[in-house]
C-alpha cells in the first residue's frame, strides 16, 4: 500500500499503470499556459508547489533545485558522470577542496536486458565525518550507455548528518539532480523502484521513480534493454580516510523487469556483468540468496 508522504501531488504506481492515464502535472503547466501564462511563471509556479517541471521534456520531480551546498559536490559525482577539473576554490562543508573527492564503490551489474527494478532497501548508518567520509550516494541505476542513466536512492552528507534524504537522477532531464524533502530512518526499509510502461514519445521512453509506491519522478532514456547497477558510493574529503560504518546497508526482495513487462526475481539465474559484483577497499560486500532474491548488505570497514 503507498504511504502518503505529504506530496503536492498524490500519483501512485498503480495509477500510472491505468490505461489512458493522464499525467496530472503535465494537465496543470497546460491550463496554466491556456490561461495566458508564460513559460517562466508555469515554471515558478511549480517550484513554490514543491515542483521542478522541465518545459522540454514535460518531466518533473517532488523536491527542489540544488543548494549552494549541494551544488558544489554535484559537478564532482564520477558514477557514470564526469568528474569536474574546477574544484580548487570550493569547499565543502568549509573542507578546502585542493583534489577532487575519492571515489570508492561497491555493487553489482547486470547486463543489458531489463527495463526496470523494484526492491527494498535499509540504509545502514552510512557513516560521514568533516574529516573522513564527506558524502554517500546509496542508490540503484537504470542505464542505457549513451543513451542515459537514471536512478533513485538516499544521500547522506557531512553537513547534514542528522538526515537520511531520498534523492533521484534523470541524465536526459534538466536539471539532472532531484533532492527532495522525504526523509527515511537509517535503521527502516522501504520499497524503490524504477518502472516503465513502454510508451514512447518524441523525447524518448517513459520512466517513473517510485518510493513506496509513490511516483515521486518522471523522466525519458532513448531505449530499453537497459543494465541494472546497485551501489553504495562513498567520496572522502582528500587525504582523510573513509569513516567505518556501524550498520550496512542492505538491499532485499529484489526483482527486475525484463522486455516483456513481467518481473523476474534478482538471484544467481541473473549473469552479473563482467567484473561485479566488485567492492573497491574499504568497502564491503556481503550478499546471499534470502527467500527468492539476493539479500545484499554494503558497507565500509577499514
Amino acid at each position: 500500500m503507498a504511504v502518503q508522504l505529504g506530496l503536492p501531488y498524490n500519483i501512485t504506481l498503480d495509477d500510472y499503470k491505468k490505461p489512458g492515464y493522464v499525467d496530472p502535472i503535465v494537465s496543470q503547466a497546460n491550463k496554466w499556459k491556456a490561461d495566458g501564462l508564460n513559460d517562466t511563471q508555469i515554471v515558478d509556479k511549480f517550484a513554490k508547489q514543491g515542483v521542478i517541471y522541465d518545459l522540454k521534456t514535460q518531466d518533473w520531480f517532488f523536491g527542489y533545485m540544488p543548494t549552494a551546498e549541494q551544488e558544489k559536490i554535484v559537478p564532482l559525482l564520477s558514477q557514470n558522470r564526469n568528474i569536474s577539473s574546477n574544484y580548487s576554490s570550493q569547499t565543502i562543508n568549509a573542507q578546502p577542496l585542493t583534489s577532487p573527492p575519492s571515489e570508492i564503490d561497491a555493487g553489482m551489474w547486470t547486463n543489458y536486458q531489463f527495463d526496470g527494478f523494484d526492491y527494498y532497501m535499509c540504509p545502514g548508518t552510512l557513516t560521514v565525518s568533516g574529516q573522513g567520509t564527506a558524502y554517500y550516494y546509496l542508490t540503484t541505476h537504470i542505464g542505457c550507455g549513451s543513451g542515459g542513466c537514471a536512478e533513485i536512492g538516499v544521500n547522506h552528507t557531512a553537513w547534514d548528518s542528522s538526515h537520511y534524504w531520498i534523492y533521484t537522477y534523470s541524465q536526459n532531464d534538466n536539471p539532472h539532480w532531484g533532492f527532495t524533502n522525504i526523509q527515511v530512518e537509517y535503521n527502516y526499509g522501504h520499497e524503490y523502484s524504477i518502472y516503465t510502461n513502454q510508451d514512447r514519445d518524441s523525447n524518448g521512453y517513459k520512466y517513473v521513480a517510485v518510493f513506496d509506491g509513490q511516483v515521486i519522478r518522471t523522466m525519458h532514456m532513448t531505449s530499453l534493454n537497459c543494465q541494472i547497477s546497485q551501489c553504495l558510493e562513498a567520496h572522502d574529503y582528500p587525504g582523510c580516510q573513509y569513516s567505518d560504518d556501524t550498520n550496512p546497508a542492505q538491499f532485499w526482495h529484489q526483482s527486475l523487469m525484463d522486455s516483456g513487462g513481467a518481473y523476474v526475481w534478482w538471484d544467481s539465474s541473473i549473469p552479473d556483468a563482467s567484473g561485479t559484483p566488485r567492492h573497491d577497499y574499504p568497502t564491503q560486500l556481503y550478499r546471499y540468496i534470502y527467500g527468492s532474491s539476493w539479500d545484499d548488505e554494503m558497507w565500509v570497514q577499514n
